[in-house]
């Protein structure tokens, strides 16, 4: 949730090979372009659902107290 070492991990996909290979610096750069997209949308949509979630529980309170919109 706090994208605390993603880039590590984005690094290390994109130095990735095949399964007992050694990794080779930037051999895969399409891995940049799939964790960026990556990243922008889950922040986009997680933060979407969240501001979903607390506009649709204040909506609740107020038919529960009756208030008028």
């Amino acid at each position: 949730a706090t994208f605390k070492g993603w880039m590590d991990i984005m690094y290390a996909a994109v130095d990735s090979r095949n399964i007992e290979d050694q990794p080779v610096y930037e051999i895969n750069l399409y891995m940049y372009l799939y964790f960026v997209i990556f990243i922008i949308f889950g922040a986009f949509f997680t933060l979407n659902l969240f501001i979903g979630v607390i506009i649709d529980n204040f909506n609740q309170q107020k038919k529960k107290f009756g208030g008028k919109d």
